[in-house]
């Protein structure tokens, strides 16, 4: 059990030495940029909320496409007419 544990506090520290180091590239910092001007309202939110804005603006845009394809089918996927 000892050495479980023990394999755990390392790799703990790793990640902690990592973040203090670079906390993030400069690839990904440039892409959450770009994410911020695309996604409404996350100009000057932090990353944990740009996350959760962004997989509900994804949400919102697929419910989107889902009503205006039934819009523009109003007989459903087949295109057939039922009488």
């Amino acid at each position: 059990m000892g050495v479980h544990s023990t394999s755990v506090k390392r790799i703990g520290r790793t990640v902690l030495q990592l973040r203090e180091k670079n906390p993030v590239k400069p690839k990904v910092r440039r892409k959450l940029r770009k994410l911020r001007k695309i996604i409404p309202g996350c100009h000057a939110v932090g990353l944990d909320e740009l996350l959760q804005r962004t997989a509900e603006h994804i949400s919102f845009l697929e419910l989107q496409v889902i009503i205006l394809r039934r819009k523009s089918n109003p007989h459903g996927a087949s295109g057939y007419v039922f009488s």
